[in-house]
């Protein structure tokens, strides 16, 4: 049996096909994001704008920013990348083009904002059960969202390279974990420093 048969023999066909829908629900989710105008998740929402800026194509462009941070992960975080991680980076971009399309020829475009925030609460909830169903089986994370594995990123960058990483964060256990310095500001003026 070859690495790739012994990898899915430890993960399972299981989690593997849950972490799969729920990377169905999370595209579907931002395709109704998109489509209701109101806007998205930070990471897919620039990677839409760079592709019309670019002229490439939304799915496209999210695999080539995928393979910067991917890039990233592999000399940063190995520990990190797995089935979902290629799943995710892969084709997630061509899923939500799909869903996006679909949607646009079955549907009209919402003309009101009761219809758009209608809309963003139906994505919001098939986009909460995607994450679920795709962090679940810890199979790898995405390139882009895992947000404790950024932060070790972040941390190991630091450490190897000797960089400075300014965070700007409320979440006080991210602060304890990564922080040597750690500012306090209020009304744009630093109240605390430690």
């Amino acid at each position: 049996m070859g690495a790739i048969g012994q990898y899915f023999k430890k993960i399972g066909w299981k989690r593997f096909i849950v972490m799969i829908i729920g990377n169905i629900f999370i595209s579907m989710g931002v395709s109704l994001f998109k489509f209701a105008g109101l806007g998205n998740d930070p990471y897919s929402g620039m990677v839409m704008a760079l592709s019309d800026v670019a002229g490439i194509p939304f799915a496209n462009f999210l695999i080539l920013s995928n393979i910067v941070v991917f890039t990233l992960e592999i000399v940063f975080g190995k520990e990190f990348i797995g089935a979902g991680t290629i799943v995710n980076a892969l084709f997630v971009g061509y899923i939500i083009t799909f869903f996006y399309e679909l949607i646009c020829r079955w549907f009209p475009e919402p003309d009101t904002m009761m219809m758009r925030v209608f809309i963003v609460l139906i994505g919001t909830v098939v986009t909460g059960l995607g994450v679920s169903m795709y962090q679940t089986p810890n199979v790898g994370a995405s390139p882009y969202n895992e947000i404790k594995n950024a932060i070790k990123l972040l941390k190991d960058i630091n450490k190897k390279l000797g960089l400075t990483i300014i965070l700007i964060t409320h979440e006080l256990e991210v602060i304890k974990y990564c922080c040597n310095n750690v500012a306090v500001l209020e009304d744009g003026k630093i109240i605390e420093n430690r």
